[in-house]
């Protein structure tokens, strides 16, 4: 269930790219949009959690003005404690909408609704 095979990898691999995806979109503004920013492709990184190591990929924007708050620039180990709370709460029964709220809430880190946390 846990390390690089287990279960729960893939599942925090794709909740922390539909953060950063949530955040990107929150720095795209209409108004930085009309100033003729826009998504600039993204940059891979290796994250180490709890669960193993999960490949994280950061959008990039076209004025480099996306500072990414969930998992900062340069940053390669995620948060003990988050990576455990959003693991538990998913293990728990808790919808990914509902796991979304409570980054927002509690993170301050939007999650984009366009993106899936788990394939069906």
């Amino acid at each position: 269930m846990f390390g690089k095979d287990g279960a729960f990898a893939p599942m925090l691999e794709k909740i922390l790219n539909a953060a950063l995806e949530g955040e990107m979109d929150a720095n795209l503004t209409e108004e930085s949009r009309a100033g003729g920013n826009r998504r600039n492709g993204k940059m891979d990184k290796m994250v180490k959690t709890p669960v193993g190591e999960v490949t994280v990929s950061t959008p990039r924007d076209r004025d480099a003005s996306f500072d990414p708050q969930f998992i900062k620039k340069m940053e390669t180990m995620l948060a003990e404690g988050m990576a455990e709370r959003i693991i538990s709460m998913y293990a728990l029964g808790t919808s990914t909408r509902e796991i979304g709220d409570w980054m927002k809430d509690n993170l301050g880190t939007l999650v984009s609704p366009e993106e899936s946390f788990i394939d069906t």
